[in-house]
């Protein structure tokens, strides 16, 4: 049954990111047909991102396991829809409206998905699930681009969005025939140590200071590394480090590739031992890794920064791996869509706010500023919460 589970996750979560994957690679191709500035092409991720801090907060209210079926083929009929009505957009402001469409159905899906690994009832079952979430984002957002680059060279942007309707149109199909009311078998097999910490948890009510410091470290994270990865680096490599394209987007491939090794050896030191075990050493090199990106020098200076970055961009599902030893049950569903709500807060206002100081000011402040926001979160985890050593919980 865990491998079903396993398979749901890595299917839905790797559906949910193809949205806003596919669309660096077409951008520019899209800005030419639309006759737009590049202000104006920029409000398609600023449309993403709107789209799901508005549904985030939502779905944590109506999730439950029975609705889970019923929740997703809504989701997935509504981004059908929205990829068909992105490959019929004659203007641009259709062209957003319906990405937004698409978007609130991406982000649904992909909230549906953290909601419902969340929501397992084991810590070292949750763990590994959240591992799964994160590490199919993140091959689908390796994969996903290197497709719609070639089908938009190869004939046009359109027909990724056409293709991407039709798939999920398949999935919906299949979706009918599947039976998710089965219970996960493997969740009632559980030692005498996990039923004594489960039913702690389950009695408990919410340790605030332990949740409103899990969110600032999941808002700083977003709000630096985040902004970091998705604006600041392209541009330090062409300003600072005067790098040529191929090595900006090659410095990005290795971040990547190491962050997917980070959260697949992460979630075994996770289960094994504990989330804080891999977000503490994380942030700490994140942190370091920011200055090196922004203190100038060679290739070697660049590098060292890259490395240590990908090795530090930890995934936010340790934080959120935390969050569930700090709350109830029943409160899970809801304050797992709050997290998710703080850390789209936190990029959509990191890559303003950053890029503003960079503009403003040195470069070497902004990463100085910026380690300084990552370790007070750090310093933050460390004081306000606690984790069970998972050696402890199974008894080792």
């Amino acid at each position: 049954m865990m491998s079903i589970k396993v398979a749901r996750v890595f299917l839905f979560t790797f559906i949910s990111i193809q949205l806003i994957s596919i669309l660096s690679p077409i951008l520019p191709t899209i800005q030419n047909e639309f006759n737009v500035n590049a202000f104006q092409v920029t409000l398609v991720i600023f449309i993403l991102v709107l789209g799901r801090m508005i549904v985030s907060l939502p779905l944590g209210y109506i999730f439950s396991k029975d609705r889970l079926k019923k929740l997703l083929i809504i989701f997935l009929l509504l981004s059908a829809l929205g990829f068909y009505m992105c490959f019929r957009a004659q203007s641009f402001v259709f062209f957003l409206f319906s990405i937004f469409v698409a978007g609130v159905g991406s982000a649904a899906l992909m909230m549906l998905m953290l909601i419902y690994v969340s929501a397992t009832s084991i810590s070292k079952r949750r763990k590994k699930l959240l591992g799964v979430f994160q590490s199919s984002m993140l091959i689908a957002s390796a994969v996903a681009p290197v497709y719609s680059g070639i089908l938009n060279q190869l004939y046009n942007w359109r027909v990724i969005f056409l293709g991407l309707a039709v798939f999920l149109i398949f999935i919906i199909i299949l979706n009918f025939r599947s039976n998710f009311d089965e219970n996960d078998k493997q969740d009632e097999i559980i030692s005498d140590n996990e039923k004594v910490a489960n039913d702690k948890k389950i009695n408990r009510g919410i340790n605030w200071p332990a949740v409103i410091s899990i969110n600032f470290v999941s808002f700083c994270l977003l709000f630096t590394m985040g902004s970091f990865s998705r604006a600041i680096i392209p541009l330090v490599g062409d300003n600072i480090f005067k790098l040529t394209s191929s090595h900006i987007g090659l410095s990005l491939s290795i971040i990547e590739l190491l962050r997917f090794l980070v959260v697949v050896g992460g979630s075994y030191i996770a289960i094994k031992y504990s989330n804080r075990h891999v977000l503490v050493p994380g942030l700490l090199i994140g942190g370091i890794s920011m200055v090196f990106l922004t203190v100038g020098g060679g290739l070697s200076v660049y590098y060292a920064g890259i490395i240590m970055f990908g090795l530090g961009r930890v995934g936010n599902n340790f934080n959120i791996g935390i969050l569930c030893e700090h709350i109830p049950e029943n409160k899970i569903s809801f304050l797992t869509s709050v997290n998710r709500f703080v850390c789209d807060t936190g990029l959509l206002l990191g890559t303003v706010v950053l890029g503003w100081i960079m503009n403003n000011y040195s470069v070497l402040s902004l990463g100085i500023l910026s380690a300084v926001i990552i370790w007070i979160a750090l310093l933050g985890l460390l004081f306000f919460t606690e984790e069970k050593d998972s050696r402890e919980v199974e008894g080792y």
